[in-house]
C-alpha cells in the first residue's frame, strides 16, 4: 500500500475537534544547534551562495557560513483533515517556508508544488531542513550529509496541527510540549519504489535508537490502517514507526530483521517539532 504520513488516518478512529495552536519553535531549534553542533559528526561550517564573510567570530557564536557548490532539494506534501476520517492532500499551500535549521536566516518560500532548493552547500557539511506553516505541525528532515553529488528528494509529509494533537492523545504525549520531541521513520521495503515518498514498508522489522529510550516513548509500530498500535512489536507492511515525547538531541535509528540489512539514519530531535524520516531517507532495506 502507499505509505502516506502515518498520522494522516488517525482521525478515522477518533474524529475531529479543535486544533491547538503551536507557536514558532525557531528559538528552540537554535538552542539545540548550539548544544549539539559538536556531536553532528560532520562539518558545521556551511555557506550560502551570497555569503560575504568568513570571520569565525567568538567561539560560542555558532556555525559559520562557508561557501560550496552543492545543492539540496526536495518537496513538502501537505495533508489536511476535511472531515471525520477524510484526509486530503493540499496541492497549493501558500505561506509555507523552508529553511536550514542550522542557519535559520537562510529561508525561502516553498514553490506552488511544495518544492525547495538550497544552493551553495559544501561537501562534508551536514544540514537539517525545516518546513513551517502556521496551520501545520513544524517538521524537520533527517540530518543530510553533503557528498560529491547534489542531494535530491528530501521529502516531507506534513500534517495539520489538529492531526498532530490527536496523535499525541493517542499515544499519551502532548505534541506541543516544547521540552519534548517526536520522530517518525519509514522502514522501507527493497525495490524500485524506494526513492518515492510513498514507498511501501518492510514488514517484520524492529527498530532501536542510540541513545536508547525507555519503552514509554515507543517505538510504536503502525498497523495496516496506518495507526500506531501499542500491541505491535514489529513493523507491518506500512513500515511506519513513531517515537513520542523524547528528550531533544541527536538519535541514530537502526532497523533489524533476519536476512535483511538496512541503512541507518541520524535524526535531530527538537522540542515541539516532528522529525520526519520518509523515503528515500528512511531505513531502506537492502537484500
Amino acid at each position: 500500500m502507499r505509505h502516506f504520513f502515518p498520522w494522516a488516518l488517525v482521525l478515522a478512529f477518533i474524529g475531529c475537534g479543535t486544533a491547538t495552536t503551536t507557536t514558532s519553535n525557531t528559538d528552540d531549534a537554535a538552542s539545540l544547534v548550539d548544544a549539539t553542533a559538536a556531536d553532528s559528526g560532520g562539518t558545521t561550517d556551511v555557506s550560502a551562495p551570497d555569503a560575504v564573510t568568513a570571520d569565525t567570530g567568538p567561539a560560542d557564536s555558532g556555525p559559520v557560513w562557508v561557501g560550496g557548490e552543492r545543492k539540496l532539494s526536495g518537496a513538502a506534501y501537505f495533508f489536511n483533515a476535511t472531515g471525520v476520517g477524510a484526509i486530503e492532500q493540499q496541492k497549493d499551500v501558500t505561506g509555507a517556508t523552508a529553511y536550514l535549521l542550522e542557519f535559520p536566516d537562510h529561508t525561502q518560500a516553498l514553490g506552488p508544488d511544495g518544492a525547495f532548493t538550497f544552493s551553495g552547500l559544501p561537501e562534508g557539511g551536514e544540514f537539517t531542513v525545516a518546513v513551517v506553516h502556521p496551520d501545520y505541525f513544524p517538521s524537520l528532515s533527517p540530518i543530510i550529509a553533503i557528498g560529491k553529488e547534489d542531494v535530491k528528494d528530501v521529502n516531507f509529509q506534513v500534517v495539520t496541527q489538529l492531526i498532530a494533537v490527536y496523535l499525541g492523545v493517542l499515544v499519551g504525549f502532548d505534541s506541543n510540549d516544547p521540552t519534548q520531541c517526536q520522530m517518525v521513520v519509514t522502514v522501507t521495503a527493497h525495490g524500485d519504489s524506494q526513492n518515492l515518498w510513498w514507498a511501501p514498508g518492510e514488514p517484520g522489522a524492529t527498530v532501536t535508537t542510540e541513545p536508547a529510550l525507555t519503552a514509554e516513548h515507543g517505538p510504536y509500530y503502525f498497523n495496516t490502517s496506518v495507526v500506531p498500535d501499542k500491541s505491535l512489536t514489529e513493523t507491518t507492511s506500512d513500515g511506519g514507526v513513531l517515537i513520542a515525547g523524547a528528550t531533544p538531541g541527536i538519535y541514530t535509528w537502526t532497523a533489524h530483521k533476519a536476512g535483511t540489512t538496512f541503512t541507518s539514519q541520524r535524526l535531530k530531535c527538537v522540542g515541539g517539532w516532528l522529525t520526519n524520516g520518509v523515503p528515500p531517507f528512511g531505513l531502506l532495506a537492502d537484500k
